[in-house]
């Protein structure tokens, strides 16, 4: 995975490549940047932690792997650098992965109450290390679907960041919940901000047009195939809102 994933930034041309320096220059300093893409990069070195300006502790992840790739694209590319709606109180962050993308949200919102959905034990694992330190993070190891049950994962394309799951598979079996049994659980009335990267997933989630979408008032979802995409846009269309793509994620913002 570590020389596919090599080979894909290489392929991307000299302008992202330019682009991608100047990100990482902006975010870690000229000597930082240097030093972090080359820690992050290296192969086979397991589990490193890199300190990130603007973080006040550092973040562990898996050298050589996607998660170096999810680091960039929260922390260098800055792709959850949005406008968000007025008094952010309340995420859900489904397919929190390592923890990276609720970390951003409990600094960039250190009122808001967050919670980290992940199902897969490895990447549950260092989300519980990584978010320990802020109080408002609340890691939860479950899937995100249309009805609570019992699912299974499987990784066709061996990636830290790929897992999906569905009720077909018997390995690594974890609960699923759906979106309203998640709001009864935690207490929640209105969600504020909803990040969604579940996998393709999302053709379940939001299938039948769900009634709970009224209750979100920002979605930040990576939409997986024409059937997610298709099941997404029909859920929301009756919402008044702004949408927009940024980067790999689909923006809906009502208010």
């Amino acid at each position: 995975m570590y020389e596919l994933l090599r080979s894909i930034h290489r392929k991307l041309g000299i302008k992202y490549r330019i682009g991608r320096w100047i990100h990482y220059a902006q975010r870690f300093g000229m000597r930082g940047a240097v030093v972090t893409r080359r820690r992050i990069w290296a192969k086979s070195q397991g589990v490193q932690t890199v300190e990130i300006p603007g973080l006040a502790y550092a973040v562990a992840l898996r050298t050589g792997t996607a998660d170096a790739s999810t680091l960039e694209k929260i922390f260098v590319w800055n792709d959850y650098d949005l406008a968000y709606p007025d008094d952010v109180k309340t995420i859900i962050d489904a397919g929190a992965n390592i923890g990276l993308s609720a970390i951003f949200f409990a600094t960039r919102f250190p009122e808001a109450t967050i919670v980290a959905i992940e199902p897969e034990s490895a990447n549950f694992d260092l989300l519980q290390r990584n978010t320990h330190p802020y109080p408002k993070i609340i890691p939860l190891r479950a899937a995100l679907w249309s009805e609570d049950m019992t699912l299974g994962l499987t990784n066709p394309g061996d990636h830290v960041d790929s897992y999906r799951y569905g009720a077909a598979a018997t390995q690594d079996q974890v609960a699923a919940l759906s979106v309203p049994s998640l709001l009864k659980r935690f207490g929640l009335e209105l969600v504020d901000v909803m990040k969604i990267d579940i996998e393709g997933a999302e053709a379940q989630v939001f299938a039948g047009a769900p009634p709970w979408v009224g209750q979100v008032g920002m979605f930040i979802i990576e939409l997986h195939g024409d059937p997610a995409r298709d099941t997404f846009l029909a859920a929301t269309s009756s919402l008044l809102a702004t949408r927009y793509r940024h980067g790999e994620d689909e923006i809906v913002r009502v208010r």
